[in-house]
């Protein structure tokens, strides 16, 4: 799984094994270690709500979905799931999680065998 953060937005970029996780009713998650013990860990789990959730706490990123959304996600050619999280007197919260495509230029430090079929091999361009 990938994070990106920017601005006041989080995306996610998920692998076959990870969507497939997450269909199954499993959470997935990754941690990144830094010196002197401290960490930050993002978690995307499955969840009973209506709505995508997102909260920040204990060095946590932790984003809830709806089980039934990820199940029609997994199953489907939709590439991602999206939401707008409004916050009291700050600027929404953007949060988005893809399907992470074969990037279409090679890229040798990067091991994308869980990556999911790039539309466009499929269906090159003009």
């Amino acid at each position: 799984m990938k994070l990106r953060v920017r601005h006041n937005s989080i995306r996610f970029r998920l692998g076959r094994s990870e969507v497939d996780l997450l269909q199954r009713g499993m959470e997935c998650s990754e941690t990144i270690y830094f010196p002197d013990s401290k960490r930050l860990e993002y978690v995307i789990q499955p969840c009973s709500r209506e709505t995508i959730t997102a909260s920040f706490s204990d060095q946590v990123i932790r984003v809830e979905v709806p089980a039934q959304d990820l199940e029609r996600w997994g199953a489907s050619d939709q590439v991602g799931l999206s939401t707008e999280i409004h916050i009291a007197d700050e600027p929404p919260l953007h949060v988005l999680i893809e399907k992470d495509f074969r990037c279409l230029d090679q890229r040798v430090s990067e091991d994308e065998a869980d990556s999911f079929e790039n539309p466009l091999e499929r269906h090159p361009g003009p």
